[in-house]
């Protein structure tokens, strides 16, 4: 996956992701997103930003469960 791509989507998700709870979209929707990004082994700063923003997303479901 392009590098820009993945950086442009990830910078994205991590504005959208406090929002997501209260949205339109059902939080299938953006846990699809994610799941979906596939960064380049070799720039190893957006792989650690897609685990951070994996286990935030986490974070937001089991709120969202209460």
């Amino acid at each position: 996956m392009d590098h820009h791509y993945v950086e442009n989507e990830l910078s994205y998700l991590e504005r959208m992701l406090p929002r997501v709870a209260n949205g339109p979209l059902p939080m299938s929707y953006w846990r699809e997103r994610i799941e979906s990004l596939r960064p380049p082994a070799e720039i190893r700063s957006l792989g650690l930003r897609l685990i951070a923003l994996k286990k935030r997303m986490r974070e937001v479901e089991a709120i969202a469960r209460t």
